[in-house]
């Protein structure tokens, strides 16, 4: 190993390392506390010795000290109090608070004032028909109620930089891998089972849109982002720190006697293409328009070649994905009372599901008033398609229509005269009402949700479960 000096000492799940390196990162090494090398770059290229013991944690350690060893720690480091005055104090008349954290702020809005009240309804087992055989004799289905979990909060709220870096959400595994989405669900509320509507159907749809692209624009585009190619893998070898700022001079330097000559060749090859009758028609509608649009005649190339030539350009015209959707899902139940019990129970039902789609006040806000800085993410819902159970197996869920991903609950309607008059028992109680809930799915649906392997499949979303190859799933 070159002799660098000890520049700094890492500490990770697998122990204690040293970094050797000099002031410009283009030499430097990584040992074991015993002296054993596991990484070293010379000349601006690195070499990992060891995978093991260089992992995830040291390798973003080596990259926030290469980061401040530039002068850009503090674009990760820096930690501003949105929720602190100006004047530096909390706020607050509490001792032992420094500053108000996210922390605090999710404690006021996770779990609603009046959540509890949810969790006794479900103790009473809210189930329709209360005679239901659910589970035995009769397919049906259980709609699940959570508090909401924000899927983002690392990025934003981290507790610490150390936390964000070990989940997967700091700056470099984010550039790496991509924006991770947790499971927005927190603490279960409570269920209802209701039975089978009489209305199920999906509707999975993807958005694909039109585009076009003509031969001009063609042409500009592959020079273009020929060139492009070139300037992104410089900037990634900047970051990583095989090439340093004298490198990248020397590129421009180089870069700009290559467009020289790229013009030269240019000007040879434009002898071709100015004799290709195509091409210098469409040459002189371009130019043509440009002229007249900088004058303010708004006359198109298109409108050129159709009205003087009788043609338009190839425009090669394609369908092209441009985004998932989002599902959304109708259910509807006439819910008649056939006793004093059952009416409570229809009750409690259409309660469980209005307060649960309500908008959330903090806890230390007093029920009647609007006070409130911030409003509280309602609760989320999960719906689940049950059936019997048949030769010991251990789930009861209906693989042979659709499954659900994690929902908001949208719109809660309720008609409390079905027949067009007004229909009651003693109390006012009505003889029957038809309840509908609107529901919209949290995230789209892709290809990886149909795995049937649940080794596959992310430890952090335990909400999502395997797919038998005999299923319908989503």
């Amino acid at each position: 190993m070159s002799d660098q000096p000890l520049a700094k000492e890492f500490i990770t799940d697998l122990g204690k390392f040293s970094l050797f390196r000099d002031k410009d990162y283009l030499n430097a090494y990584i040992t074991k506390i015993d002296g054993t090398p596991i990484w070293e770059k010379k000349n601006g290229t690195d070499t990992i010795l060891d995978d093991l013991s260089y992992d995830t944690n040291l390798r973003e350690q080596v990259d926030n000290d290469f980061l401040a060893s530039v002068g850009l720690d503090s674009l990760l480091e820096t930690k501003v109090n949105y929720f602190a005055p100006p004047d530096g104090s909390t706020g607050s008349q509490e001792t032992g608070k420094e500053e108000a954290s996210v922390s605090d702020l999710r404690e006021d809005y996770k779990t609603g004032k009046v959540d509890h009240i949810i969790q006794k309804l479900s103790l009473r087992n809210l189930i329709y028909p209360i005679d239901a055989d659910f589970g035995n004799t009769q397919d049906y289905i259980q709609i699940n109620q959570f508090t909401y979990k924000p899927v983002n909060q690392n990025i934003f709220f981290a507790e610490s930089n150390e936390k964000k870096r070990k989940d997967g959400d700091g700056f470099f595994s984010v550039l790496q891998e991509g924006v991770r989405n947790g499971s927005p669900k927190e603490k279960h509320l409570g269920a209802v089972k209701l039975p089978m509507p009489n209305q199920l159907q999906d509707s999975n749809n993807v958005a694909w849109g039109q585009d076009q692209l003509n031969a001009i624009t063609a042409a500009v585009s592959s020079e273009v982002f020929g060139t492009t190619g070139g300037a992104i893998k410089l900037i990634q070898d900047l970051i990583s720190g095989q090439k340093n700022f004298q490198d990248v001079f020397q590129s421009a330097r180089t870069s700009a006697g290559n467009l020289l000559g790229n013009l030269a060749q240019a000007g040879r090859d434009a002898k071709d293409t100015v004799t290709n009758n195509n091409a210098a028609l469409l040459g002189r509608s371009v130019i043509g328009s440009a002229i007249l649009n900088i004058a303010q005649f708004g006359v198109t190339p298109e409108t050129a070649l159709a009205r003087g030539a009788g043609v338009v350009p190839n425009s090669n015209m394609q369908l092209l994905f441009n985004a998932p959707t989002l599902r959304e899902f109708t259910f509807n139940w006439r819910l008649t009372a056939r006793s004093r019990e059952e009416a409570t129970r229809i009750k409690n039902i259409i309660r469980f599901f209005k307060q649960g789609m309500a908008v959330k006040k903090s806890n230390k806000t007093k029920s009647g008033t609007s006070q409130s800085f911030f409003l509280g993410t309602p609760n989320v819902f999960d719906i689940h398609f049950k059936t019997a159970k048949e030769n010991y197996e251990i789930l009861d869920r209906n693989d042979s229509v659709l499954r659900i991903k994690t929902c908001a609950l949208t719109g809660v309607a309720v008609n409390y005269t079905p027949e067009g008059m007004w229909n009651a028992y003693e109390k006012g109680m009505p003889t029957s009402v038809l309840l509908s809930l609107r529901f919209g799915e949290l995230e789209p649906i892709f290809d990886t949700d149909y795995e049937e392997d649940p080794f596959e499949y992310d430890s952090s979303r335990r909400d999502i479960q395997p797919v038998p190859i005999d299923a319908i799933g989503y």
